[in-house]
């Protein structure tokens, strides 16, 4: 054999192994996480809603553009609303694993969760947020959801909110004898109009507490 066949094939070999890798699934631990959990090291926005199911009208990326606030755990997002594409809402959830919707189980969260704190602020946002935790019933009964109390100001100043999700958490616990949660943060914007888009917001400091 040449040696340049010998080189290929281990090139080939090579990005086999890397491609297995890849494609490994994504298991979660199999202990609960225990508490502070920053939200950035384990879920991502990967679950876009309504007008930000079509690409380009909604989109949500770390971004070092602006200073998080002081003490503030984990990563800063960039939100950039563009477009309605005709829906008259729009939103994102940050999911575990990635685009996970509730066909796989999320990550076993300690049973003493008591709220996931944040940071928000934005440019001119003309309209109030409602702010989210968990997903709702899934096919894998993980069934909790909570919300912060009404929707939210966006403010030009870094202000911050929580979702108490203390119920959610024990109900779960005591049905199942765990909490596994395929989402902790995520926001929708209801009554969304071509007119007073683009708007821009940030995100940081998301924590289970």
């Amino acid at each position: 054999m040449s040696f340049k066949k010998v080189i290929v094939l281990c090139v080939i070999a090579t990005c086999c192994i890397a491609l297995q890798s890849c494609l490994k699934p994504i298991e979660p631990p199999e202990s609960p996480v225990g508490l502070p959990l920053t939200v950035s090291d384990y879920f991502d926005p990967s679950g876009y809603m309504g007008a930000g199911e079509e690409f380009g009208n909604l989109n949500v990326v770390v971004t070092e553009k602006v200073s998080p606030p002081s003490g503030a755990k984990g990563r800063v997002y960039e939100v950039v609303f563009s477009k309605s594409g005709g829906k008259t809402f729009g939103g994102v959830k940050w999911l575990y694993p990635s685009n996970n919707w509730g066909t796989r189980a999320g990550i076993p969260i300690s049973p003493d969760a008591k709220k996931v704190t944040f940071w928000v602020k934005g440019d001119n946002v003309p309209y109030k947020a409602l702010f989210t935790a968990g997903l709702g019933q899934t096919p894998h009964g993980n069934f909790w959801a909570a919300s912060t109390d009404g929707t939210k100001d966006i403010l030009s100043e870094w202000t911050p909110y929580e979702i108490d999700v203390s119920a959610q958490v024990q109900r779960q616990v005591q049905q199942y004898g765990v909490c596994q949660a395929q989402s902790l943060f995520g926001w929708t914007i209801s009554g969304i109009s071509d007119s007073n888009l683009p708007f821009t917001f940030y995100v940081a400091g998301i924590v289970l507490e």
